[in-house]
C-alpha cells in the first residue's frame, strides 16, 4: 500500500470510529451518521483510486463522482445516493430519519466492499 493510500485507509477507520460511537447515542445524531458515511465511503473511493496503475487523486466532488461512475460502476448508484443523503444532511435539503440513516449504511457497506483493506 502506497502511503497515499495508507492516508485514506487511516481517515476512513478514524470515521467509521467516529461513526460507531454516534451510532450508539439511540438515533440522536442521525444527520452527522450520515454525513460521515458518505465521507468514510469517500476515502474508500479515494484510496481505489489512488491504487490504479496510474493514480487518480480528485480534489472535489464532481471530478470525484465522475471517476466513480467511470472506474466503479458496481457501486456508482450506491456512491451517488449516499453523497445525495449527505448533501440533505448538511444543508437541510430533506429531513434524514432512520430509514434513510439505515440505508445509508446498507449504501456505504457496498462501497467499503471495493478495498481489501
Amino acid at each position: 500500500m502506497c502511503p497515499v493510500e495508507q492516508q485514506h485507509k487511516d481517515i476512513r477507520d478514524k470515521n467509521m470510529a467516529t461513526f460507531q460511537y454516534l451510532d450508539k447515542t439511540k438515533d440522536t445524531y442521525i444527520e452527522w451518521e450520515t454525513t460521515i458515511l458518505f465521507y468514510t465511503g469517500l476515502h474508500c473511493v479515494d484510496m481505489f483510486l489512488a491504487a490504479l496503475s496510474q493514480p487518480i487523486h480528485p480534489n472535489e466532488h464532481k471530478e470525484r463522482r465522475k471517476y466513480v461512475s467511470l472506474y466503479l460502476k458496481n457501486i456508482a448508484a450506491d456512491y451517488e445516493g449516499l453523497y445525495q443523503k449527505s448533501r440533505w444532511a448538511r444543508y437541510g435539503d430533506k429531513n434524514i430519519d432512520i430509514k434513510l440513516r439505515n440505508e445509508s449504511k446498507t449504501q456505504y457497506a457496498n462501497i467499503r466492499r471495493i478495498s481489501p483493506y
